[in-house]
Parts: structure tokens; C-alpha cells; sequence
């Protein structure tokens, strides 16, 4: 991702990941244990040199923070947020590549909030760790990205890194209720950022957000505030030139007499 022999400036911004100068004091504040992560710096698996869109997941895998860079299914669900029309964006390039190309081709970076493998729940992160990763390393990532439209933290312990708060202080559901329409946070340089749920294959709030006859009314609500951020999403990547649907897809209509829950 340089040229020559000479670092890119985000090749710059992540250096030192991988012997961070305050894992010692992170790993004594957090509630589990965390382990050094080995990514190359700006690691071409990870996505274009120049982006338009960033991905901030939570943390990397054990796989991902032993150089296998988003190879398992939360990549695969990462791609079909982009790809998939119950999703409403469907994006219309690259969707059958491999998730590096799909990334690449479509100017998206991915990254995380905490750059250490966290061995244990990592939504009980102390805000420490989550700060102390944005000061050293994600908030030059994002200076080092000068074309950056849109931000987009998946998970409470990403969208905490972003809006600079604590993870005890705000709920993921109601977080992307609120910021569907995007915000600019301090330190984001101006760029958009929308809220999406954690893009884990175990993970039911990332499932599209299909309103059924069985879904109460906290239910059908949170889906239909996912749906406002895929919109926004959606008519924003329009805007930036993307191919992407022209409407909301047919099953996102909710069941007749549900319109009560909105």
C-alpha cells in the first residue's frame, strides 16, 4: 500500500500496534485479557490505500489479530450488510469477490476500535482501553484517510471509541435509533458516521431488519431505526456515486396493522 520503500501515511498511523507502549497498562485496566495484535500496518487485506467509506469493528478475532485480516463470518456478514438486498443498499460491485477485493474495489477500509485480540466479553472493555486505542493509533488512521466520507462503528464498543463515551453509557439500540440520519463527532474530521450493530454471524440486531407479525414493539422499533441507517447509508453512497438500490426492498414492508409500534 506505499510506494517505494516509503511508508504510507497510514502504514505510519499503525505502527506500533503490534508493540503498543501502553499494552501493559491496558491489559492491567481491563475487566478481560488482551493479547498483542500482529496486523502489518496497512495491511492491503484490510482495503483501499484511499478510502471513502471505514468500517470501525470492536476488535479483532484471534484470527484477524494473527495476521488472517477479517477471514471469518464476521467478514462474511460485513460483505452482505454491503451486498445483500434485504439489506437495502446492495451494492453493485465486487459482491462476488473475495472480501479483500470486495473492500478494495469498492474504496472501503476495515479496522477496529481496540486493536488487541480481547480474550473475554469485550463489551465490558474499560473506556481506558477504548481511549487509549483511539489517541495511539484510530484517530490518526482517520487523519491519514483525506477522502473519507463516511464512518461506520459496528458495535456498542466501536460507536463508544467514536462518540467518546464509556460503554456503560449508551445501549447499541437505541444508539442507532438516534444516529440514523449520521453525525460528525469530534476527531472524524467532518466525516458522516451511522451506527450499525456488531456484524457478528451470532448476532441477531445485525440480521435484516425484517419486521414480522411475531416482533413486539422494542423489537419492530429497533428494526425499523435499523432501517433508517441503512437508508441513510444507502442514499449517501448514491450521492458519492455508488450503484446502488434505488428503493427499500419489498420485505422491508411491515405486516399489515404493525404500524403501531413506529
Amino acid at each position: 500500500m506505499s510506494c517505494g520503500n516509503s511508508p504510507s501515511d497510514l502504514e505510519l498511523a499503525e505502527t506500533g500496534i503490534s508493540n503498543c507502549d501502553n499494552y501493559s497498562s491496558c491489559n492491567e485496566g481491563a475487566d478481560a485479557d488482551l493479547e498483542l495484535s500482529s496486523i502489518t500496518p496497512g495491511d492491503e487485506r484490510r482495503g483501499s490505500s484511499d478510502p471513502q467509506i471505514l468500517l470501525v469493528t470492536e476488535a479483532p478475532d484471534e484470527e484477524s489479530s494473527n495476521e488472517s485480516a477479517y477471514m471469518g463470518t464476521t467478514s462474511r456478514r460485513m460483505k452482505a450488510i454491503f451486498c445483500d438486498d434485504e439489506y437495502g443498499i446492495s451494492i453493485d460491485q465486487g459482491c462476488d469477490d473475495p472480501f479483500p477485493t470486495f473492500l478494495e474495489r469498492n474504496r472501503i477500509y476495515a479496522t477496529s476500535a481496540i486493536k488487541c485480540f480481547v480474550d473475554g466479553d469485550i463489551s465490558s472493555s474499560e473506556r481506558y482501553v477504548i481511549q487509549s486505542c483511539r489517541e495511539r493509533f484510530l484517530d490518526s488512521q482517520i487523519s491519514a484517510m483525506p477522502n473519507l466520507e463516511l464512518i461506520i462503528p459496528m458495535g456498542t464498543v466501536a460507536a463508544c471509541s467514536l462518540l467518546r463515551r464509556s460503554p456503560s453509557s449508551i445501549s447499541i439500540t437505541s444508539i442507532i435509533g438516534q444516529m440514523d440520519r449520521g453525525i460528525r463527532p469530534e476527531g472524524t474530521n467532518d466525516t458522516t458516521v451511522v451506527v450499525f450493530p456488531h456484524p457478528s454471524g451470532i448476532n441477531p440486531y445485525a440480521n435484516p431488519p425484517i419486521i414480522d407479525e411475531d416482533d413486539g414493539p422494542t423489537w419492530g422499533s429497533y428494526k425499523h431505526q435499523f432501517q433508517g441507517a441503512l437508508r441513510y447509508t444507502r442514499d449517501l453512497l448514491r450521492d458519492l456515486g455508488y450503484d446502488v438500490m434505488d428503493e427499500d426492498p419489498d420485505s422491508w414492508e411491515p405486516p399489515e396493522g404493525l404500524f403501531k409500534f413506529f
